[in-house]
């Protein structure tokens, strides 16, 4: 691990100024501290969340006695109180998985190549309904054999899973139990950054450990969580074994599932993420009642964020946020029966702003299918909109192509400047290159080669991919490829739009090196 410190020489003057500073500084955080504190205790723990049947969190009442309206003298006073509160209705997990045994051919493994293994595990969850329903991860309980809950007073009851959804990364699990304490579920569209926040788990099997720390950012988007989710980050200390356990505020309120760390060690380092609770309780109302199911919401568009080469491009005026329709998946999507195509740049669904691909994402999958609602867009700079009736998302929707066809013969004189500014061979569509690479639009410039130092790779592009359209250029064929190749501005970005196997992208490309 990389630690950073400072090495300069400080004079005793300078050192005694710091240090008279230092103490007012502290004085200062702890009056903060007591304010805070006593503030959320005041408040007392919120009525929990109000869900219909048998599994629904009770409509009423505070979920736990120990938070008390007396003003604590420190700080460390509400973090107690709140420890007190919570700690009773979070659970310590054992899990036992079957996976699949890797074979290695010559040398069985138990009698056989292959076949299933058992492997161990363990997390954290909470309790939120007395009637022994408990919220936790789906990386925890998902694809288990069997589940040992083991709760705050001691006791070890069999647990079983009542749906998982690895999308948000959610399960609920079940256990035989009545008239058990349990936790609120809080507003987490409320929280703001700079909160205290504690939370519970059981970090490396230590059950029963609460830690404390502030609400770093909200609103937080990972490459490596649901695309449906904006998660609360933490520097309250998480780590392995914690996941499923509560994120809480000083109220006593369940504001988030942690869920996720950032780490290059595998431990805590400050940087955690939470499932907020708003959609804790969505999950968890879709998973309790009626048939389980989760649906969302689908437009049928692929997307990606709008950025200035992009912008340029699309002649969309700099500073616009929104989302950049790729493609639309047929003609049958919802999106394309609206008229939706590629290259609009969505801006708002029913009056709410759409700043990001992964906004759009989420705000479709909010919405009931068979409902319609207004899509605002732009269309080369102009405004327009469009009624769209969303459809239910299919599940394991998925984007693959790998070209594996002998690459078409190549137009030399058009491939001697696409190789020396892009790193491409590239060759004329046919009618033959467009059944075989099953192409929605039947012309434009197929790579047949890709040089795997070039601009062209460090892109993604790949042998088979044709390119439409070059910046402002529309690409009927190599010639025209080659043209604006030509004609491009040495040390600026160039969106090409590109399509494989069926699909429509936008790829921006970094000419620095022309």
């Amino acid at each position: 691990m990389t630690e950073y410190s400072a090495a300069s020489a400080i004079s005793p003057e300078r050192r005694k100024a710091r240090q008279t500073l230092v103490g007012i500084i502290a004085v200062v955080l702890v009056a903060l501290g007591l304010v805070i504190g006593a503030k959320a205790l005041n408040g007392g723990a919120a009525a929990a969340f109000s869900l219909g049947g048998d599994a629904a969190l009770p409509a009423s009442g505070a979920p736990l006695a120990g938070v008390t309206a007396a003003g604590p003298e420190s700080l460390s006073l509400a973090f107690a109180s709140v420890a007190r509160t919570v700690s009773p209705a979070v659970v310590h997990m054992n899990i036992v998985k079957e996976v699949r045994r890797q074979g290695i051919t010559g040398f069985p493994f138990g009698g056989g190549e292959g076949g299933t293994m058992r492997q161990r595990g363990s997390g954290s969850g909470v309790i939120v309904n007395p009637n022994g329903y408990i919220l936790t991860n789906n990386h925890v309980v998902g694809n288990t054999s069997s589940i040992e809950v083991k709760l705050a007073d001691g006791r070890r009851l069999k647990g079983t899973v009542v749906g998982t959804d690895p999308q948000t990364d959610l399960a609920v699990v079940k256990i035989d139990a009545t008239s058990l304490p349990y936790a609120s579920l809080g507003d987490s569209d409320s929280i703001q950054q700079g909160e205290w926040v504690v939370a519970v788990g059981s970090p490396f099997g230590l059950e029963q450990t609460i830690t404390a720390g502030i609400v770093s950012a909200t609103g937080r988007q990972l490459p490596a969580g649901s695309p449906y989710e904006s998660y609360i980050q933490t520097d309250a200390s998480i780590n392995p074994g914690n996941s499923g356990g509560p994120l809480v505020n000083l109220r006593g309120e369940v504001v988030g599932i942690n869920t996720l760390i950032f780490s290059e060690s595998g431990g805590s380092q400050g940087i955690g993420f939470a499932i907020p609770s708003n959609m804790a309780k969505k999950i968890y109302t879709a998973l309790t009642t009626g048939d389980g199911k989760i649906t969302r919401g689908y437009f049928g568009v692929n997307v990606r964020d709008l950025d200035d080469a992009l912008a340029e491009s699309l002649l969309v005026p700099q500073g616009t946020k929104g989302a950049v329709v790729a493609d639309v998946a047929s003609d049958s999507s919802p999106a394309a029966k609206a008229g939706i195509r590629s290259g609009d740049v969505i801006t708002a669904i029913d009056g709410k702003p759409i700043e990001s691909a992964r906004g759009l994402t989420s705000t479709v999958a909010d919405v009931t299918p068979g409902s319609t609602v207004t899509v605002e867009f732009l269309r080369e700079g102009k405004r327009q909109s469009a009624s769209v009736t969303v459809a239910e998302r299919p599940r394991n929707l998925g984007i693959g192509m790998q070209p594996d066809e002998e690459p078409p013969a190549e137009d030399e004189s058009a491939s001697k400047a696409s190789r020396a500014k892009l790193g491409v061979n590239i060759a004329d569509v046919t009618p033959e290159i467009a059944a075989q690479l099953k192409l929605r639009e039947p012309k434009g410039a197929v790579i047949t080669r890709v040089d795997p130092s070039g601009v062209a790779a460090q892109a993604g592009l790949q042998a088979g991919d044709v390119i439409h359209r070059f910046g402002k250029s529309t690409v009927a064929n190599s010639g025209d490829l080659s043209q604006a190749v030509d004609s491009a501005t040495p040390g600026s970005q160039i969106v090409l739009q590109v399509e494989r196997r069926g699909t429509l992208a936008f790829v921006t490309i970094e000419l620095d090196g022309l």
